[in-house]
């Protein structure tokens, strides 16, 4: 029978980390033209699938607190642009 290898798991990670810091700062760096940080964009992009979603659901989706899901999106009207 033939040998199972055991590859390191940094031979499978790293390329995967290195092209979602690469996504990320390719994001951040198109939505500074309209104030949006990577992390609002992502309440935006689950907003935009499922509009109408309760705030306690967005976070539900987003797996954080209702407090965070608030400072992320703050009332129409009130950002700073």
């Amino acid at each position: 029978m033939g040998e199972i290898k055991h590859e390191d798991p940094r031979e499978t990670l790293d390329p995967i980390v290195h092209i979602y810091r690469s996504h990320v700062a390719y994001i951040v760096k198109e939505l500074e033209a309209y104030h949006i940080g990577n992390g609002q964009f992502d309440f935006l992009t689950v907003l935009y699938h499922k509009d109408g979603i309760s705030q306690e659901t967005l976070a539900k989706i987003l797996r954080v607190s209702k407090a965070t899901s608030t400072r992320a999106n703050p009332a129409p009207g009130k950002r700073r642009l």
